[in-house]
């Protein structure tokens, strides 16, 4: 899914989206991000409900970069996310994405430290 989705965000010339999507994974790799080792530390999983996909579509040094998190549960009912590596669509598979106009670029911004921001502190998160 995610090597057609950056061959339509050329194809169809999409500068940037947001987009979110449910339906069934035949095969979906997670990823948990090691900041230590500065990797995803990935997990494959057959045969889930995806109830949630979330993400933008943007763009890094001229290439499409999409940039998805989801989460999927089990038959029994169990529950697993992360960062998206990869998703092999099972039987059916819904997805909306909401465009922008303006060419999103994905950098690397300062990260607020949410842990040491006032907000958190004071309840209102």
């Amino acid at each position: 899914m995610l090597a057609r989705l950056r061959t339509l965000m050329v194809d169809e010339d999409i500068p940037s989206a947001m987009l979110s999507g449910f339906g069934f994974a035949g095969q979906i790799t997670f990823g948990f991000f090691d900041f230590e080792a500065r990797e995803y530390k990935p997990k494959s999983f057959e045969n889930l409900e995806v109830t949630n996909l979330t993400g933008s579509l943007a763009w890094k040094d001229g290439k499409p970069l999409p940039h998805l998190h989801a989460t999927a549960g089990s038959a029994s009912f169990e529950a697993v996310g992360g960062h998206l590596l990869a998703l092999e669509v099972g039987r059916d598979f819904d997805g909306a994405p909401c465009d922008d106009p303006e060419r999103s670029a994905r950098t690397d911004h300062r990260r607020v430290d949410w842990r040491q921001h006032p907000a958190t502190r004071t309840g209102r998160f």
